[in-house]
């Protein structure tokens, strides 16, 4: 069982006034899944210098979903990266790693303990007992190259008690590029009280609102969030 730790969630993904122009189509995708068993939620933002990275990251998410659904985390963490990229092979087939790239953001709630999951740029802030807001570390990169999931990139994993969690937020850089480390947990923490009691249909009708209308000048980026909140709703 899932612990008794209930929760529930909601997801946004807009395209970029830029792709949109170009008619590119969304790179970002965003998807969870709850059961009584596992709570998921993964995000992820296809490189902008990739032709199918609308394929890499709606497949990568689709897989870590199946992966994390049937990988035992009992055994040794190092090979659930193995499992997911066998998976996202299948899944992505005929595309290779090269077209494909993109970003990986993902949170595994299951028997009382929260996984946190990352390879690439975006942010995860998490609320509860201790706030703490989990970014790319910036020693961990070459240049302006975005790091990508494939079989040369290492996830960067994170535990904590479910009981020590409210909420965990995840959002791509199309968002976090725009906000400053100081108010990160306060986006987020805003963004769940606004929107953890609205009805599903008036929620996403709001937030794919204000995410096309992103109130910073010259914005560009695809933007997608994803909420993960404690609480039977």
């Amino acid at each position: 069982m899932n612990g008794k730790y209930k929760f529930f969630g909601w997801s946004n993904s807009v395209i970029g006034p830029l792709h949109l122009l170009n008619g590119i189509p969304n790179q970002d995708y965003a998807k969870f899944y709850i059961s009584n068993k596992i709570t998921i939620g993964v995000v992820c933002d296809g490189l902008g210098s990739k032709k199918y990275s609308h394929i890499g990251s709606k497949t990568l998410a689709d897989s870590l979903i199946k992966c994390a659904k049937i990988f035992d985390f009992s055994k040794d963490i190092s090979l659930f990266k193995s499992l997911l990229k066998s998976i996202w092979d299948i899944e992505k087939y005929p595309y290779s790693d090269m077209d494909t790239g993109t970003t990986l953001l993902f949170c595994i709630i299951q028997k009382g303990i929260v996984r946190i999951g990352m390879v690439g740029d975006g942010a995860i802030v998490l609320l509860g007992k201790q706030d703490k807001i989990i970014t790319p570390d910036k020693n961990d990169s070459f240049g302006n190259i975005t790091r990508s999931f494939g079989a040369n990139s290492d996830i960067i994993w994170h535990e904590y008690k479910a009981s020590d969690i409210d909420s965990v937020v995840m959002f791509t850089d199309g968002i976090s590029d725009d906000l400053a480390p100081e108010r990160m947990i306060n986006f987020a923490s805003n963004f769940v009280v606004e929107y953890k009691n609205k009805h599903q249909v008036q929620r996403e009708i709001i937030i794919n609102k204000w995410l096309k209308e992103w109130p910073v000048r010259g914005h560009s980026d695809d933007k997608s969030i994803l909420a993960l909140v404690k609480g039977k709703k």
